[in-house]
C-alpha cells in the first residue's frame, strides 16, 4: 500500500498570519504611497501659493505708489479750488479775471485710479486664485479688487450732475482764451500757465456767478469725496501688503 505524506505538499506560510502580513504590508504600502503623493501635491500647491503671491506683490505695491500720487494730487486740486472761490469773493472780478481763468481751468482736471489688475485677471482666468489657503487673505485680495472696481465704476468726478458744469462756464469764460491756457503735459499739476496776457469776462452778472459756483461746488464734493474713498482704499490695502508680507516672507 502507498503512503502519501500530505504533510509534505502543503506550501509553506500558507497559514492565515501569512496573509494577514501580506494584507497589511500591502496595506501600509498603500497608504504611505497615499501620504506621500498626498505630501508632495501639498508642497507643489504651497509652492505655488507663494509664486501667485510674489507675482501679485509688485501690482499691489504698483497701487500703492498710484494711490499716493493720485491723492496728492486730489488735495492739490483742493487747494486749487479753494483758490478760485477766493478770487471769486472779491469785489472786482474784472480786475481779477486772470487768476479766475486760472483756477477755474484746473476745476474740471480729474486724474483717475484703476488697479495694476494684470496677475489678478490671469489667477481669475486660471482659477489659481483657490491657491490662497489663507481664508482672511483670499478674501482681503478679492475684496482689494471688487472694492477698486467699485470705485472706479462708481467714480465721483464722473457723476451726471457734473456734466451740465460747461453751461454756466460757456456763460462766463471765453473759450479760446480758457483753453489758451491748457495743455497736454506728463504732470497734470503742469496743465495750466498762468495767463500772460488780459482775460475777459464774459459777465460778472450774480445770477451766472452763482449758478457758476453751485456747480464748482459739486466739483469740490465730488473731488472731496473721491479723496475719502481712496484714502479708504490705501489704508485697507497697506494691510493686505502687511499680510502678504508676513505669510509669504516678502519685500
Amino acid at each position: 500500500m502507498e503512503t502519501h505524506a500530505h504533510h509534505l505538499h502543503k506550501a509553506p506560510g500558507q497559514g492565515w498570519k501569512h496573509y494577514f502580513f501580506e494584507f497589511l504590508m500591502l496595506f501600509l504600502a498603500v497608504s504611505l504611497g497615499f501620504l506621500a503623493e498626498n505630501r508632495r501635491e501639498n508642497y507643489v500647491e504651497r509652492h505655488r501659493e507663494k509664486q501667485f503671491a510674489q507675482l501679485l506683490f509688485p501690482d499691489l505695491r504698483n497701487d500703492i505708489r498710484d494711490l499716493d500720487n493720485i491723492i496728492d494730487v486730489k488735495k492739490w486740486h483742493s487747494r486749487k479750488i479753494d483758490s478760485l472761490f477766493h478770487f471769486l469773493s472779491l469785489p472786482d472780478l474784472r480786475k481779477n479775471s486772470k487768476s479766475i481763468y486760472y483756477y477755474r481751468a484746473y476745476v474740471d482736471i480729474n486724474l483717475s485710479f484703476r488697479p495694476n489688475d494684470a496677475t489678478i485677471q490671469q489667477l481669475r482666468s486660471s482659477g489659481s486664485l483657490r491657491y490662497f489657503s489663507n481664508l482672511k487673505l483670499y478674501n482681503a485680495i478679492t475684496k482689494h479688487y471688487s472694492d477698486c472696481a467699485a470705485y472706479y465704476q462708481n467714480e465721483p468726478s464722473s457723476w451726471e450732475t457734473l456734466t451740465a458744469f460747461p453751461i454756466p462756464t460757456v456763460k462766463i469764460f471765453d473759450a479760446d482764451e480758457l483753453y489758451s491756457i491748457k495743455s497736454i503735459t506728463p504732470s497734470i499739476k503742469d496743465a495750466v500757465r498762468y495767463p500772460d496776457k488780459e482775460m475777459h469776462l464774459l459777465t460778472t452778472e450774480k445770477s451766472a456767478i452763482t449758478e457758476f459756483k453751485h456747480y464748482t461746488h459739486l466739483w469740490e464734493l465730488s473731488n472731496d469725496l473721491a479723496m475719502v474713498l481712496l484714502v479708504n482704499l490705501r489704508k485697507e490695502l497697506d494691510r493686505l501688503m502687511n499680510d502678504l508680507k508676513a505669510q509669504y516672507s516678502l519685500d
